[in-house]
């Protein structure tokens, strides 16, 4: 089956370059570094900052009855600040940016500037509240549109992690970088400052999810028909990690766990209640159709 992208959940990023290397598959163990490092994708046409190892994952959403694209989501959280990417194959459909743009709410906030890298052109919009700022760069290139979004809550680093984030974006044959694979990506072991976890009413603002992985079936499943929605109960963590996951209600054949995947791959702001981060309980539903 093929999967599909929500575009409704939105929102990646050295000192050091890297040669492209191996994904680390067992990522929880990975911890952060004290700088950010550059990443890129074999096949995309980009390389950029970001302070930890970022989720990726890769799809083919499928178009009409006869044509898929290919599109990732790649997301990370630091310091109060969400990064996310999105890239979409241009190469059959031949949109606009203008066109993306209308599956991205946010991309509807106040326009800040043209952006002209010679061959590739782009557009950055912007909003700012005292709680949020929100930055998205959209980019055209003659095989690909990419979204670059970064989200800052006014409790975290944003005044300096936007700017190095967006000014670290390059385009090009030759980049340079650790090489992406799809996976959930650092997984934050740090405890948070309150064991206390409120629910969505208790907190002033709740949790903004910026990428939210959807999971693909497994072959036994496909082979067997199964259908159904898994309901997931986790806690979204003031570290900024899925944590505490626990099947509700689930489906045989290892969907559960394609659905456990999918949920710590989930890249978002945490909730904030009196002036700090704080851990909130989440109900997420993953819905398997064969179709």
């Amino acid at each position: 089956m093929t999967k599909t992208i929500r575009y409704a959940c939105l929102a990646v990023l050295v000192l050091l370059l890297f040669s492209a290397t191996a994904y680390p598959q067992n990522a929880e163990a990975v911890k952060p570094s004290s700088e950010w490092q550059r990443y890129m994708v074999k096949g995309e046409e980009f390389s950029v900052l970001l302070p930890a190892l970022p989720a990726m994952d890769t799809t083919d959403r499928a178009l009409d009855l006869y044509n898929e694209r290919r599109e990732r989501t790649i997301g990370a959280y630091a310091d109060g600040v969400a990064y996310a990417i999105w890239t979409f194959d241009n190469s059959r459909l031949k949109q606009t940016i203008e066109d993306i743009m209308k599956a991205f709410p946010r991309s509807a906030n106040t326009f800040q500037k043209e952006i002209d890298l010679g061959t590739i052109k782009g557009k950055q919009y912007g909003s700012q509240t005292p709680q949020l700022t929100a930055v998205t760069r959209f980019y055209i290139t003659e095989k690909n549109i990419y979204v670059f979004e970064v989200l800052a809550s006014s409790l975290g680093a944003g005044e300096t992690s936007i700017p190095r984030f967006l000014n670290s974006i390059t385009f090009g044959k030759d980049l340079s970088g650790q090489e992406l694979k799809d996976g959930v990506g650092f997984q934050s072991v740090a405890t948070p400052s309150s064991s206390e976890i409120f629910s969505g009413k208790l907190v002033d603002q709740k949790v903004r999810v910026v990428i939210k992985p959807e999971p693909s079936y497994t072959q036994t499943a496909r082979l067997n028909q199964i259908a159904g929605t898994v309901v997931i109960r986790c806690v979204f963590a003031a570290t900024g990690s899925v944590t505490n996951i626990h099947v509700v209600s689930g489906l045989p054949d290892g969907l559960d766990q394609r659905a456990i995947e999918a949920a710590r791959g989930i890249r978002f702001m945490p909730a904030v209640k009196d002036g700090h981060f704080v851990s909130m309980w989440m109900e997420l539903q993953y819905n398997f159709n064969l179709y």
